[in-house]
């Protein structure tokens, strides 16, 4: 933009970069998943965020 001084391409790939990288850990997730059901653990739940 010529008031920021910032190339619009960054402002172009800002979504579909943020939406792959949601995808990327998504998948991660659920490789996890099917590796702690295949080897009969418990499926991790998350953190408690607060007490």
């Amino acid at each position: 933009t010529h008031g920021l001084r910032i190339s619009q391409v960054w402002f172009t790939l800002a979504v579909p970069l943020g939406f792959l990288l949601v995808v990327f850990r998504l998948i991660q997730s659920i490789k996890r998943d099917f590796q702690d059901l295949l080897l009969k653990r418990e499926v991790f739940k998350g953190n408690k965020l607060f007490d």
